[in-house]
């Protein structure tokens, strides 16, 4: 998590959900001084062939910099890894999955 050095301080929230039921939240305070710190989530998707596992990141928040500009976070640095096993028995894949993001503030200009 971090923030792009514009001046843009406040406490930000961004959730990451995957399907339908697994959310994470991750916070921050930004001081608008260029610092960033990484995360990395695991999870378990279970899926068939023909379908798609939704990862979603929503934030509900924002803040204004030091020129009255809105400013929030944003996602930077994404990286998936999947690793892939076959259960035999319900003839789906399981996959594990690391999923490592750093989060980084922009601009927002709402004209």
């Amino acid at each position: 998590m971090g923030d792009a050095n514009e001046s843009c301080v406040g406490d930000f929230l961004v959730f990451l959900q995957v399907g339908d039921a697994m959310i994470w939240n991750f916070t921050m305070r930004s001081i608008g001084i260029g610092s960033r710190k990484a995360h990395s989530v695991t999870f378990k998707a279970e899926f068939n062939n023909t379908e798609s596992v939704l990862i979603s990141f929503t934030s509900f928040n924002e803040t204004r910099n030091s020129n009255n500009v809105l400013c929030g976070p944003v996602i930077d640095s994404t990286m998936i890894r999947f690793s892939d096993v076959l259960d035999s028995k319900a003839h789906k894949q399981i996959g594990c999955v690391t999923f490592s993001f750093v989060l980084a503030i922009t601009f927002l200009i709402f004209v």
